[in-house]
């Protein structure tokens, strides 16, 4: 699907909640500045947070039950806890250059992103923000995804543009961890 506006970034996770009233399955996504639910079964949208910058990927937590999101111009990784029927509050994680994309690995509790320079990295931490280590020094990596099943593997994205920037390439990537 195409948009016609682009400053909408759309980031898609789907979560099932176990709660009192029994199993519910819930589509988390972002737009410009939001990150929303989506109740599959009843089709009910909620508006879970609200910023003044930027969300363009946001990334879930299984185990610890938090939702984290880059904000890209603050240079700060947040997270709130989720799902929460009270209002939220955002927790500064890591304090990082440009995050741009963030996974998560629920069974080890790293959380993993894309420092969008050009001298740019990919990073890793534990949940709290700890232990950050650097996975790959690259130019400009744009998203990644983790294969923790088969392989100790990140996937990634990079942005390359030439000289005169008339002509772009998308590269896919791996690197080990």
């Amino acid at each position: 699907m195409r948009s016609n506006h682009p400053w909408l970034y759309m980031q898609l996770l789907i979560c099932t909640v176990c709660g009192i009233y029994g199993r519910q399955e819930k589509l988390l996504f972002s737009t410009s500045t939001k990150v929303k639910e989506v109740d599959m079964d009843t089709g009910v949208v909620k508006e879970l947070a609200n910023h003044s910058s930027s969300v363009y990927s946001i990334a879930y937590d299984v185990k610890e039950r938090y939702v984290y999101f880059p904000r890209l111009h603050e240079n700060v990784i947040e997270r709130f806890f989720y799902p929460i029927d009270e209002n939220v509050t955002f927790e500064i994680v890591v304090s990082t250059i440009r995050p741009f994309y963030v996974a998560f690995d629920s069974e080890n509790s790293h959380l993993y992103w894309t420092e969008y320079t050009s001298s740019g990295k990919i990073m890793r931490s534990n949940s709290d923000g700890s232990s950050l280590t650097t996975i790959i020094n690259e130019h400009k990596p744009v998203a990644l995804a983790l294969d923790t099943h088969n392989s100790k593997r990140v996937e990634y994205r990079l942005h390359n543009y030439s000289i005169n920037q008339t002509s772009k390439r998308e590269d896919f990537r791996t690197a080990g961890y």
